[in-house]
Parts: C-alpha cells; sequence; structure tokens
C-alpha cells in the first residue's frame, strides 16, 4: 500500500496524540465557510491492529486502548497549508470475508461542533416570556458575546471550555451593510430554546462572514491544546482569480440552480398594541421599490416575541436569505494549475468569477474538499454558491452499499456451499 499523501493526528479524548496514521484507503475533509467541518475516512482493519499492537498498547500495566474512541479527535493538513481538527463522533467496524470488506470506517465533524454542545441561554438582554436572546450591534459583536457568554466565560466554569479564547476584536472583518444602513442597525434573535451553533449559523449566512476556531497552540510544546474563536471575512477576488476549463484550473463542474418557490416578500407580525399590530414588510432582489405583479409573492410569519421593531425587520431579511433559490456548484479544481493557486491566490470565503460555458458567475467558495486515496492522490473539489455540497450524503452511498454488501446472507454446508442468500426486504 502506497504512502498516502496527507498525515492524519488521532488524538484520545483526553486530547493526548496517540498515533500518526499515514496509511488508508481514503480521506476526505471538507471545509466548510457557514457550518463546521466535516470529514470521512477509511482505514483497513490490519493497519489499525498494527497500530493498536505496536504504538498504542505497548504498556501491558495500562488499560487497552483503541485506535477509535468515541469522544476523540482527528486532525490534518489541508489545502492552503492549514491544520484543521475534527471530533470522532461516527465508528464503524465491517467485516465480511467472502465480499473482501475488513475495514474501520470513522467521521464526524470538524471542531466547531462544540457550538452545538451549548444552548443560547445566558442572555445579554433577554426576555424570558418568550424565551429569546436578543443583542444589538454589529454581526461580529453579536457573535462575540454569545461565544463569551455561552463557551468562554470564566464565571461559568462548568459550561466554559478553557482551550478556547476569543481573538482579539478586528473592526476591519465585521459586515458591512448595504447603503443606508449602519451596522449598528442589526438586532439578532435567537430563535427559541435554540443552540449556539444554529445561531452562529444564522449569522454567518446573515453576513457571509464565518465563525471559526483556529489552532493557535503551534508553539506551545507543553499545551499544544489552544484555539480562538475567530471571525472570518473572506476578499472579493472576482477580478483576478477566474476559474475555468479554458485556463486549466477547472477539470469539471456541475452547477444547479433550485427555485425554493417560496416568498420574495415578507410580512413579520409583531405584538397587538391596543388598536393594531406591529409589522414590517421586507423584499429581497430589489433596492428601492416593490416586487409587483406576478413577480410579487408574499408570506407572514410570526414575529410576536420580538422586543423592538427593528428586530421584526431583521427577522424578515433573514426569512428571506435563509428561503432564496438555491445554487449549487461543485468544480472539480486542478491544484497543479499555476494561474489559480488556492492557498495562495484565493481562500474559503473569497468572492471568485466562474466562466462556466454558457454562464459566467460571481460567487463565493463556501466548501474545499481535499480527497486523498491509498494511491497518494490528493484531488480538491470546491463548492461555490449558496449551498455546500453534502459530503455526508456521499459517504452515505458509499457505506450503504457496503452495507448492501454486507446484508446478503452466507450459507455454508458441509457437503456444498450454497449460492449467497439476498435477505434484502426480507422483513419488509
Amino acid at each position: 500500500m502506497a504512502e498516502s499523501a496527507a498525515t492524519i493526528q488521532i488524538y484520545g479524548p483526553d486530547h493526548m496524540c496517540i498515533a500518526w496514521l499515514t496509511k488508508y484507503d481514503i480521506l476526505k475533509w471538507q471545509s466548510n465557510w457557514h457550518t463546521p467541518d466535516s470529514w470521512e475516512m477509511r482505514v483497513p482493519a490490519h493497519v489499525v491492529k498494527d497500530l493498536e499492537d505496536t504504538a498504542i498498547n505497548v504498556d501491558p500495566s495500562t488499560p487497552e486502548k483503541h485506535l477509535f474512541e468515541l469522544g476523540g479527535f482527528v486532525s490534518c493538513v489541508v489545502a492552503g497549508g492549514e491544520r484543521k481538527f475534527g471530533s470522532i463522533s461516527i465508528v464503524t467496524r465491517s467485516f465480511n470475508p467472502a465480499e473482501g470488506v475488513d475495514f474501520w470506517a470513522v467521521g464526524g465533524p470538524g471542531l466547531e461542533a462544540a457550538f452545538g454542545r451549548r444552548a443560547c441561554m445566558s442572555a445579554i438582554t433577554s426576555n424570558w416570556l418568550y424565551k429569546v436572546v436578543q443583542i444589538t450591534g454589529t454581526v461580529e459583536h453579536c457573535a462575540r458575546e454569545l461565544v463569551k457568554s455561552e463557551l468562554t466565560n470564566p464565571a461559568k466554569p462548568a459550561r466554559a471550555i478553557p482551550e478556547i479564547r476569543l481573538e482579539i476584536s478586528d473592526e476591519s472583518k465585521t459586515y458591512k451593510p448595504s447603503a443606508g444602513r449602519k451596522a449598528e442597525d442589526y438586532v439578532f434573535e435567537s430563535k427559541p430554546l435554540e443552540s449556539l451553533d444554529q445561531a452562529l449559523e444564522r449569522l454567518s449566512r446573515y453576513s457571509d462572514l464565518a465563525f471559526k476556531l483556529r489552532w493557535t497552540g503551534a508553539d506551545d510544546p507543553v499545551n499544544p491544546w489552544q484555539f480562538e474563536f475567530a471571525t472570518l471575512q473572506g476578499a472579493d477576488r472576482r477580478d483576478e482569480v477566474i476559474l475555468s476549463p479554458q485556463n486549466g484550473s477547472v477539470l469539471a463542474y456541475e452547477v444547479t440552480e433550485a427555485s425554493t418557490n417560496t416568498a420574495n416578500t415578507v410580512f413579520v407580525v409583531g405584538r397587538w398594541l391596543g388598536a393594531a399590530w406591529t409589522t414590517a414588510v421586507e423584499t429581497l432582489g430589489i433596492a428601492d421599490h416593490e416586487h409587483t405583479g406576478f413577480a410579487r409573492t408574499e408570506c407572514a410569519i410570526d414575529g410576536s416575541d420580538s422586543l423592538l421593531s427593528s428586530g421584526l425587520r431583521e427577522r424578515g431579511r433573514r426569512h428571506l436569505i435563509d428561503n432564496r433559490d438555491k445554487q449549487i456548484i461543485k468544480l472539480g479544481y486542478n491544484r497543479h494549475c499555476e494561474c489559480c493557486v488556492i492557498g495562495r491566490d484565493f481562500f474559503l470565503g473569497d468572492k471568485v468569477t466562474l466562466d462556466l460555458d454558457p454562464k459566467t458567475i460571481v460567487s463565493r467558495v463556501i466548501s474545499v474538499t481535499d480527497t486523498w486515496d491509498l494511491r497518494g492522490g490528493h484531488g480538491i473539489e470546491l463548492g461555490v454558491g449558496h449551498e455546500a455540497p453534502d459530503l455526508r450524503s456521499v459517504f452515505d452511498r458509499f457505506h450503504r452499499q457496503d452495507q448492501d454488501r454486507a446484508s446478503t446472507e452466507i450459507v455454508v454446508d458441509t457437503k456444498k456451499a450454497a449460492k449467497p442468500k439476498d435477505t434484502t426486504g426480507a422483513h419488509s
């Protein structure tokens, strides 16, 4: 088996590195802009056993450990040179000698999955009658206040994660509101009883900022397990970065556009103030006037738990953004092309130009998927548009195929071997 292109560090739940893995069938790491990363890996069983016997369980006086433990972690260096960390949340052992199946399949989300393990409970300004958290300020300020309250608050050590600290704020990275609006106009309102990752994703999609945990322990050999909560803002590189089959930067592509058939005009209904309801109207796609005629599609949503009229407007904008028409673009990126090098000329989160016959599209790179295989190959797929391609669905389909093969019952007789009996649908 050839040495794979990426080396994976395996950590136990105690954050101690227990092994370095260089041989596997396939590894995929999807770096996402709006949501936590995701990763999947398939490793031959004999590779896992060799590591456990020679590197992990060398001291017979200590309890036996396994290479992949739920609650453990992994890390590797992805395209662009950044070291990424992820948690182990799925461990599958597959064995079927009749089909030549003998491997471990593991995977999970990026380290930002920690956001999903905290609820938005420590309100800055709260309306507990409706169980919402409300913060006014820039998007970056709202995100930092949420993380400060739920994840890094030393006054609440049971909820704090000491390995995470807040990045020093850089106002140049805060989101820039559209003309005629002030950054301070933003009013964040949590949904009733939502988790921190849901709140941060809504803030990210609204502003096109990203909220990530960056590794900062590289220079500390004593305590390398250190991270900072950082606000990232992609650059506009549409003029200098053109991805196209014509210049060799794109090997293959797939463009999907889907209409959600939802409203472009939303009425947000607030509270009854004795004589009338407080309402706000928001539209999407037209700057100075409303949609009319057949082009106008309406809906109404509840905003009765909002404390301020500005909160109604922000809720309407968020609803329109969350339900806009979808554009999903997958690019097979040529990492050997010198005209547009990821990590040098453009990065995750940047706006680039796509010259794809018959369209020219300007959009944001919202996912980068690195794939390494047993031959030492390294491929990169870019996700551009509103939604990232779903890495999980790819691996689910791959895993289902293995399960379908494994579900075939093998009946062996001492006199003769019967044909495999297909038990698919036996209990339908």
